[in-house]
């Protein structure tokens, strides 16, 4: 019975190219990235200076740059969440029971940039009067990194 179990799952990884198990997930990491990805990049300014993240640790960094992903993100997906949540409602006249501060994340622009201010203080171990983001696309071009865009600045940073 065994043999017959392990034969079936064999098979089955095999069919699938080696993606049935939690064990081979080699198909999550198996799509090419092709060079002519467009990147994007962050570079952080805290008081006037450059931030050079490569000095800590990747969670910092991961931590660091998702914060400023995932908040861009939710305000775009913030209203395509209680627009999709409502249209079964809408055609049946309960609407008015889909409440989007059920649904949505009410955090303002403000109140981010305080708290990643604090984060970047707790990373850096430093009192940080200042930050700004800039965003900028880029194109991997002869072995190189080459900016494809010019820097821009992230507007829900607001003034600190």
């Amino acid at each position: 019975m065994l043999i017959l179990l392990f034969t079936i799952y064999g098979y089955i990884n095999y069919k699938w190219g080696v993606t049935a198990t939690p064990v081979y997930q080699y198909g999550m990491f198996s799509n090419k990235m092709y060079l002519k990805d467009t990147q994007t990049i962050y570079k952080i300014f805290v008081d006037d200076k450059y931030l050079d993240i490569s000095k800590y640790s990747f969670e910092k960094r991961d931590m660091i740059l998702i914060s400023l992903q995932n908040y861009s993100k939710q305000q775009v997906v913030n209203n395509a969440v209680v627009n999709t949540l409502k249209i079964i409602p809408q055609k049946t006249g309960f609407s008015g029971l889909i409440k989007p501060v059920l649904y949505q994340n009410n955090i303002t622009d403000a109140i981010f940039t305080r708290w990643y201010k604090q984060f970047l203080e707790r990373i850096t171990g430093e009192k940080i009067r200042s930050i700004a983001v800039y965003q900028q696309k880029t194109i991997w071009v002869n072995n190189k990194v080459t900016a494809i865009t010019t820097p821009q600045k992230l507007s829900f940073i607001v003034d600190n």
